[in-house]
């Protein structure tokens, strides 16, 4: 299922990866890194960790008009691919960027930062993910990113899940994501109490009326679920996502 919702990452130092300035011969300078790094493991998400596996983004770079903004602010323009004022390309590491700096108020105040060390990190931002649910060698709920739309990336102050909003952000997604997996309303699933969620989450063919009495599925319903969940309706995949969703909301 598309969706216009923007995630975030932040790429740096833990990434293996920070910014750099270069400069060329007729005096122009150029900011360059890696936005996103592959197959790095993010840090703890809220109950999973991301991976970003190649070749993601590289579609997109070929096709999608990029920004290559600061601090993913619109108003804070350094460059667009379409404009060549962005090279984009993808190699081992990642997909690389490099922004012709503009002869702007913002453009030498960022070298200026970037030289006294105080922006070093990059980030991007994306949208539509093809995602595959796996878990690490330790059993850790695992997103891996295979693909995406990239609509915005460049340097930024602060990791993006870092931001006083993205708990709150993330949450909400997961409780979408949730209901979408359960063929529930998301609206239904956040006036149920804790316990009535955990019963429903660990036994998907159970719901709950509003006494909260348990009852189950007919067989039409159940069918109908089981036919739209396609190739990612095994119990497996399916029991994976809903601990991870209990893990995000605190259950």
């Amino acid at each position: 299922m598309k969706t216009d919702t923007i995630e975030r990452r932040f790429c740096g130092a833990d990434h293996g990866n920070e910014i750099e300035v270069r400069s060329a011969d007729d005096g122009k300078t150029f900011l360059t890194g890696y936005s996103p790094v592959y197959n790095r493991l993010s840090r703890n998400m809220g109950g999973h960790v991301e991976i970003v596996e190649p070749p993601a983004g590289s579609r997109s770079i070929a096709n999608d008009d990029i920004y290559a903004l600061f601090n993913h602010n619109p108003e804070a323009v350094l460059g667009r691919n379409r404009a060549e004022t962005l090279k984009l390309s993808v190699d081992d590491k990642g997909i690389h960027y490099e922004i012709s700096t503009p002869n702007t108020t913002l453009g030498r105040d960022l070298i200026e930062l970037h030289e006294r060390g105080d922006i070093t990190g990059s980030s991007f931002g994306f949208r539509n993910p093809i995602v595959e649910w796996r878990t690490t060698d330790e059993g850790f709920p695992l997103r891996a990113l295979q693909d995406f739309g990239i609509r915005d990336l460049g340097p930024v102050t602060f990791p993006a899940f870092l931001d006083a909003n993205a708990d709150v952000e993330r949450r909400s997604h997961a409780m979408t994501e949730l209901g979408n997996a359960l063929g529930r309303d998301p609206e239904e699933l956040l006036a149920l109490d804790r316990d009535a969620l955990v019963t429903i989450i660990r036994n998907p063919e159970t719901r709950s009326d509003d006494t909260g009495t348990e009852t189950g599925e007919d067989d039409e319903d159940t069918e109908n679920r089981n036919d739209d969940s396609g190739d990612t309706g095994s119990s497996q995949l399916f029991l994976a996502k809903a601990r991870l969703r209990m893990t995000e909301l605190g259950l």
